[in-house]
């Protein structure tokens, strides 16, 4: 191949890629990607309050915060903006980005075989058309940003092995500090190229300088990333701390179809998932199994779920239309699969002409380097499958931040089958050429295959509420009303509970009581999870909105309909920080009212006792800690309530006052959960009168102390 042809070749190729990549950012729904509802709310949070959520507040708060910061400064600067042309610009941006991978393979590739431009080629174009870079193109969340720096730290790898300096060494930790930074599975990377150079270092013999570089890699990784995981050692015991103990991820994850992790799942591969391209054939991701049917390990296979969702939508529903519910996208998904054999093959091949080469001729840097990272990878997907038998956690794009890896061993094999025989070798170019367009032409969104699946989607309601939530998060609240308007026609609780909030704010206390009460009537018919999770959900929720309601009466001036509210709230759940706060600013409200006396007294200890109970649910509930000290202050020991009110935030203008802890859940977004997505949720009584503000107790009890001692 000429030099010539091959520019030309690879500029239409990656100008190709490029459209398809930003034609998907553009045109995919916004929230339509895996767990993109719960990626947003992270984004929104670090948006909101200029923190990192601790890992147990959120679906995905326990992801590394990297990709949530960029996308929120986005977020931030382009305020003006539509919500949804918000995310866009962060999406479209990375997924151009998401180019990267193939450079990365291109280079990894040309330098092992310099003069060979087929395969060079080919290595790039396997990264640049393979169907789950470009249908993830689209999506919200930190997979295609972890790619991209993964990619990155392997081929830094890649030249630290050639040379190895310091400044290349430092180069390769701070790749690997971002790529860290950003998602946990690139401790794939790390171990790979660790492994490499410890490895390298005693074949060599070379010690010392192994231990140098290796040494210079992870001081420059934990430069980067050490702070973040530290603090999650600090706050949970653990760097690599997940959510999915808590009720808003654990009920979602356990009503959805549990797999099986044995040894055959691990082995066995399915080759009907060429003709019937769905995984796991003939069933539901979205519901527990049903009665009827036997299991079979080889159905429901991890390579053959692998395999679906690598070079097809396996799942069905994320961005084509379901085979079931299409025939276009079943004879695409057989195209597809089939064709796939090829490339898949020769990747396999790959890696078996790998290991021989080197049993036969030695050590080869690149090939170590290649097959460690891949033996990690592997070794985190058999890990993470485990841990989460769910079936909708067996994702290909988990795999994007080794691509390189995949496209070095498919250049091997490549080359092996083209020393054997050259007429087989250009038959699977051509059917890797084939592939790719295919690929390009289906993962098109919205151009040539149908896409009513996802406008008939968006009539769905809690799809509705969730955009409704998008755009008050953006600041639009005529669109979030229409949004909440439409889910609540539907009957859907969350609508109608939205809508409270909205009215609530417009000081429209009839129609929040209105909205609230509605949505309580509906909510339990609507809870999921397993019959303990409904439970729980239906009895927090339900107290979340007696809650609410409370603060509802309170602003319309029923204090007594406020207590009884807060205590029917109290006696549904008493682990909820606001209700306790909220009835304790009751019981002092009615204790400033009375004369001195025991009814005084009564209520003020009623007061303490619950402010001191929400202090001790959430000790970074500042409100709690200060409120509980004007209770002290008017039962008379200033000493106690100075000492409380010193702690509260200077939000409450008390003067040196220190930091407490962030609040343990994130009341400004909820915890992430489509299916729990409502506004300011966990509210709190806001306007108190002035004699009751922690400022002015504070400044009484310090003139007391000032005052001079009686002669």
């Amino acid at each position: 191949m000429s030099r010539t042809t091959f520019l030309v070749i690879a500029s239409v190729m990656t100008v190709a890629a490029a459209a398809v990549r930003l034609n998907n950012a553009l045109s995919f729904p916004v929230l339509g990607g895996y767990d993109a509802f719960a990626h947003f709310t992270y984004i929104w949070f670090v948006a909101t309050t200029g923190r990192i959520p601790l890992a147990d507040q959120g679906w995905e708060f326990f992801q590394p915060p990297l990709y949530y910061e960029l996308m929120a400064l986005i977020w931030r600067l382009a305020g003006s903006l539509d919500a949804e042309v918000r995310l866009r610009i962060g999406t479209v941006l990375i997924a151009l980005a998401g180019l990267i991978p193939a450079a990365t393979a291109f280079v990894i590739v040309r330098l092992r075989f310099p003069s060979d431009r087929l395969v060079q080629l080919l290595a790039a174009g396997s990264m640049l058309f393979l169907p789950m870079q470009l249908y993830s193109a689209g999506f919200v969340g930190n997979e295609n940003l972890t790619a991209i720096l993964g990619n990155l730290a392997l081929l830094a790898l890649v030249w630290t092995l050639r040379e190895e300096t310091t400044a290349h060494a430092a180069t390769l930790g701070v790749m690997l500090g971002l790529a860290m930074l950003t998602k946990f599975t690139a401790i794939v990377v790390v171990a790979g190229s660790i492994a490499t150079i410890a490895l390298r270092g005693i074949v060599r013999r070379d010690f010392a300088g192994a231990a140098g570089t290796v040494a210079i890699v992870v001081v420059a990784m934990l430069a980067v990333c050490g702070g973040y995981y530290a603090r999650n050692v600090r706050e949970f015991g653990t760097p690599f701390q997940l959510s999915r103990t808590h009720l808003f991820l654990k009920r979602v994850e356990d009503s959805q179809l549990q797999g099986r992790r044995e040894l055959l799942e691990y082995l066995l591969f399915d080759p009907g998932i060429i003709y019937r391209p769905q995984w796991p054939r003939g069933l539901s991701l979205n519901s527990p199994r049903p009665p009827y049917g036997g299991y079979s390990a080889m159905r429901e296979s991890i390579p053959t779920g692998i395999y679906a969702n690598t070079w097809f939508d396996g799942f069905g529903g994320f961005v084509l239309t379901p085979v079931t519910h299409s025939e276009a996208s079943r004879r695409a998904g057989q195209l597809l699969l089939l064709l796939a054999l090829v490339p898949t093959s020769i990747m396999l091949l790959g890696i078996a002409v790998s290991l021989q080469n080197l049993w036969r001729r030695g050590w080869d840097d690149t090939a170590v380097a290649m097959l460690t990272t891949l033996a990690a990878m592997a070794a985190v997907v058999v890990h993470g499958t485990r841990s989460v038998p769910t079936q909708a956690a067996v994702k290909a794009t988990y795999l994007l931040l080794v691509g390189s890896a995949f496209a070095y061993m498919f250049a091997v094999g490549f080359v092996f089958v083209g020393a054997r025989s050259r007429r087989l070798q250009h038959a699977a170019a051509s059917a890797c050429a084939a592939l790719a367009l295919t690929s390009a032409i289906v993962f098109a969104h919205g151009r040539f295959m149908p896409d009513d699946w996802f406008v008939e989607g968006f009539e769905n309601a809690i799809v509705q509420n969730m955009y409704g939530v998008l755009h008050y998060a953006g600041g639009d609240r005529a669109i979030a009303q229409k949004k909440f308007e439409a889910a609540a026609a539907r009957g859907h609780h969350l609508g109608y509970e939205n809508l409270a909030a909205l009215a609530f704010e417009s000081g429209k206390l009839d129609a929040a009581q209105y909205f609230l009460r509605t949505a309580a009537l509906r909510q339990p018919g609507q809870s999921t999870g397993t019959a303990a999770q409904r439970e729980e959900a239906i009895l927090s929720t339900q107290a979340e909105y007696a809650n609410s309601i409370a603060v509802f009466d309170f602003a319309g001036g029923d204090l007594d309909g406020a207590r009884e509210e807060l205590e029917r709230s109290r006696r549904y759940d008493r682990s909820i920080p606001e209700s306790a706060y909220n009835l304790g600013i009751v019981h002092l409200i009615e204790a400033s009212r009375e004369p001195a006396g025991q009814a005084r007294s009564d209520s003020l200890r009623r007061a303490d006792e619950e402010l001191a109970a929400s202090a001790s649910l959430d000790p970074g509930f500042a409100d709690a800690v200060a409120m509980r000290g004007v209770v002290l202050a008017l039962q008379g020991d200033c000493r106690a309530a100075s000492a409380l009110l010193s702690r509260a935030q200077p939000a409450n203008g008390v003067p040196g006052a220190e930091r407490l802890p962030d609040r343990s859940y994130p009341v400004e977004t909820g915890p992430g959960d489509l299916n729990a997505a409502g506004l300011l949720r966990r509210r709190k009584i806001e306007t108190l009168p002035a004699e009751l503000s922690p400022a002015e107790q504070f400044r009484r009890c310090e003139a007391i102390r000032d005052r001079p001692a009686a002669t």
